[in-house]
Protein backbone atom coordinates (compact mmCIF):
# COMPACT_ATOMS: atom_id res chain seq x y z
CA UNK A 1 0.00 0.00 0.00
CA UNK A 2 2.77 2.45 0.95
CA UNK A 3 4.73 1.68 -2.21
CA UNK A 4 1.62 2.33 -4.30
CA UNK A 5 1.08 5.66 -2.56
CA UNK A 6 4.71 6.65 -3.10
CA UNK A 7 4.41 5.82 -6.79
CA UNK A 8 1.15 7.77 -7.05
CA UNK A 9 2.77 10.81 -5.39
CA UNK A 10 5.84 10.53 -7.65
CA UNK A 11 3.58 10.30 -10.72
CA UNK A 12 1.62 13.36 -9.54
CA UNK A 13 -1.57 11.34 -9.33
CA UNK A 14 -2.27 12.27 -5.69
CA UNK A 15 -0.99 14.84 -3.25
CA UNK A 16 1.06 14.15 -0.15
CA UNK A 17 -1.90 15.38 1.88
CA UNK A 18 -4.21 12.84 0.22
CA UNK A 19 -1.73 10.04 0.88
CA UNK A 20 -1.42 11.05 4.54
CA UNK A 21 -5.18 11.22 4.99
CA UNK A 22 -5.55 7.76 3.41
CA UNK A 23 -2.78 6.19 5.51
CA UNK A 24 -4.28 7.76 8.62
CA UNK A 25 -7.11 5.22 8.29
CA UNK A 26 -4.59 2.40 8.85
CA UNK A 27 -1.98 4.01 11.13
CA UNK A 28 -3.55 5.13 14.42
CA UNK A 29 -0.59 7.33 15.40
CA UNK A 30 -0.90 9.52 12.30
CA UNK A 31 -2.43 12.95 12.74
CA UNK A 32 -4.47 15.02 10.29
CA UNK A 33 -2.22 16.59 7.67
CA UNK A 34 -2.86 20.07 9.08
CA UNK A 35 -4.27 20.96 12.50
CA UNK A 36 -5.30 24.16 14.23
CA UNK A 37 -4.06 22.88 17.60
CA UNK A 38 -0.62 24.33 18.44
CA UNK A 39 -0.16 21.65 21.12
CA UNK A 40 -0.68 18.81 18.62
CA UNK A 41 1.21 19.43 15.35
CA UNK A 42 -0.23 18.01 12.17
CA UNK A 43 1.39 15.28 10.14
CA UNK A 44 2.81 17.90 7.75
CA UNK A 45 4.87 19.44 10.53
CA UNK A 46 5.89 16.02 11.78
CA UNK A 47 7.07 15.07 8.28
CA UNK A 48 9.05 18.32 7.97
CA UNK A 49 10.60 17.84 11.41
CA UNK A 50 11.61 14.26 10.55
CA UNK A 51 13.19 15.35 7.26
CA UNK A 52 15.13 18.11 9.00
CA UNK A 53 16.34 15.84 11.77
CA UNK A 54 17.39 13.15 9.27
CA UNK A 55 19.28 15.79 7.27
CA UNK A 56 21.05 16.86 10.46
CA UNK A 57 22.18 13.29 11.03
CA UNK A 58 23.54 13.08 7.50
CA UNK A 59 25.19 16.54 7.60
CA UNK A 60 25.66 17.77 11.18
CA UNK A 61 27.11 21.09 9.92
CA UNK A 62 23.74 22.01 8.42
CA UNK A 63 21.07 22.65 11.03
CA UNK A 64 22.90 23.12 14.30
CA UNK A 65 20.16 23.27 16.92
CA UNK A 66 16.54 22.56 17.76
CA UNK A 67 15.77 26.27 17.36
CA UNK A 68 16.78 25.96 13.69
CA UNK A 69 14.21 23.18 13.29
CA UNK A 70 11.55 25.40 14.86
CA UNK A 71 12.57 28.30 12.58
CA UNK A 72 12.18 26.15 9.47
CA UNK A 73 8.79 24.91 10.69
CA UNK A 74 7.63 28.49 11.26
CA UNK A 75 8.77 29.47 7.79
CA UNK A 76 6.98 26.48 6.27
CA UNK A 77 3.81 27.46 8.14
CA UNK A 78 4.00 30.96 6.69
CA UNK A 79 5.56 32.74 9.69
CA UNK A 80 8.63 34.89 9.37
CA UNK A 81 10.73 32.63 11.60
CA UNK A 82 12.85 35.58 12.64
CA UNK A 83 14.46 35.92 15.98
Amino acid sequence: MVQALVQAIDADLISLEAAVQYLKLFVPTMMDYLTDDPEQPGERERIIRTKILRARLEDPTGLAAEKDVEKVLQQAAGGNGGG
